[in-house]
Order: C-alpha cells, then structure tokens, then sequence
C-alpha cells in the first residue's frame, strides 16, 4: 500500500511540475516497442528460414505455389490466421506485406468448400 501511496504521490507532484507521466509513460512504451519490434524485424532479416526447411521438418503437405518453394524466406515471425480476412474484414491487419506465416486450419478450408466456385475465386 506504501508503493500506492507513494507512486500517487509522485505522480501529483510530477503534474504539478507540468509533467503528464501517463502520456510520458505511454510515450515512452510505444517507443521501446517500436524498438524492439525494429531489432526483432532486422534479426529476422538476417536469419531468415527456408520454407523448404519448414516443410520438411513438419512434414507438410504443399497446396499451391511449388514452384517458388526453393526462392521463398520466411522473415517475420508473425503468425497470421486469415479467418476474418476471408469474410472481408480486414481492419486489423497493420502491415499486409510483413504478415509472416498464414495459417488455414480446417476451419477455413471448410469455409472455402462451402462456397461456389466463382466466389472461391474471387477471395
């Protein structure tokens, strides 16, 4: 309860002072995120995966694209699920040309299935 009280009183004496420490702390937090999302983005770069290696250890059947296997390089460690995407949504997506790894589960090839062809297409 100390801490508490403690910590509320700084902060009262900090705005008093002219500082807004919320809008400091936020500030500051945006800012080491952003960083450490940079170093996490550039270690990426340089330690790229083969998606052939990614194949091959989890023994993984290939849809679609097999002639670019050997040229394509994971370098994000996003993992993206396109459910919403497939529906249209597509609000939270922030960066669409780093998103990492897709993954379709059962769910989204059932959604797929359960559409005629021409809108399969389409999507």
């Amino acid at each position: 309860m100390a801490v508490i009280i403690e910590t509320a009183a700084l902060t009262f004496r900090l705005r008093r002072m002219g500082h807004n420490t919320p809008l400091e702390f936020l500030t500051k937090s945006q800012e080491i995120i952003e960083k450490k999302k940079k170093e996490r983005e550039e270690n990426m770069d340089k330690n790229r995966l083969p998606v052939t290696k990614l194949i091959n250890e989890f023994d993984l059947e290939i849809k679609y694209g097999e002639d670019k296997i050997t040229s394509t390089y994971i370098k994000s460690s996003n993992v993206y699920r396109p459910s919403l995407s497939l529906i249209g949504f597509f609000d939270l997506i922030e960066e669409v040309s780093n998103i990492g790894i897709q993954i379709f589960s059962k769910i989204e090839f059932k959604f797929l299935e359960n559409l005629p062809p021409i809108e399969r297409v389409n999507i």
